[in-house]
């Protein structure tokens, strides 16, 4: 998780974009299962949803779930996929959840709300991010 690596993630829910996973497409292979539909998103621009990182903002005690929703601005814009007890460090991501949030609206101040509370955080990019193709 605090390499940014998804794992939970990998399901038919999310596609490689979604994940941010661009170097594992090959963009010059012609045809295979999902391909119209990854090259229609990246060219048309219509990605709704990414991972992204979660760094709790100065808690070292307290704990994010999965499951949990993630708040920007008063609206829910996603949930926590999968999450860590003891980060690697305390400014190493404690979890990753997936959001509809732009890639310019990163980094941003959110909330994780949840059964153990309200805690403020920050959505980063994942650390393993990809870029994306030429």
């Amino acid at each position: 998780i605090a390499a940014g690596v998804p794992w939970l993630e990998l399901s038919d829910a999310h596609t490689p974009l979604d994940l941010e996973l661009h170097d594992a497409i090959h963009w010059a292979k012609g045809c295979y299962i999902g391909q119209e539909v990854i090259a229609r998103l990246d060219t048309y621009g219509k990605q709704r949803k990414r991972l992204v990182a979660i760094v709790l903002d100065g808690v070292a005690d307290a704990n994010v779930a999965v499951g949990d929703s993630v708040v920007v601005d008063g609206a829910v814009v996603g949930a926590v996929t999968s999450a860590v007890g003891v980060p690697l460090s305390p400014t190493s991501p404690r979890a990753l959840a997936m959001v509809k949030l732009s890639q310019e609206a990163l980094p941003c101040a959110a909330l994780v709300r949840g059964a153990s509370g309200e805690r403020a955080v920050t959505l980063q990019r994942r650390h393993a991010a990809q870029q994306a193709h030429d």
